[in-house]
């Protein structure tokens, strides 16, 4: 799991929000929030990583930084 992906999970959950709210807002499909969610081998694109990484209020790279910190391998 990312970073990014972790600090959304833990966004929603601290708000009380569910994916479908965070899709009204950013306009990204509740189908791909679940997925960088839950996924340890999804890779969300740029746009998308922009838009949530603008909505939580975090650097959109951390969406491409495992949770260790490390640059995620599948984006080399």
């Amino acid at each position: 799991m990312t970073k990014g992906s972790a600090m959304l999970k833990q966004f929603r959950a601290e708000r009380g929000l569910t994916q479908e709210q965070v899709e009204r807002v950013t306009g990204i499909p509740r189908s791909t929030i679940a997925c960088i969610e839950s996924s340890e081998s999804y890779t969300t694109s740029v746009p998308t990583a922009k838009k949530l990484g603008e909505y939580i209020n975090i650097p959109w790279c951390y969406f491409f930084t495992d949770e260790g910190g490390e640059k995620d391998a599948t984006n080399s």
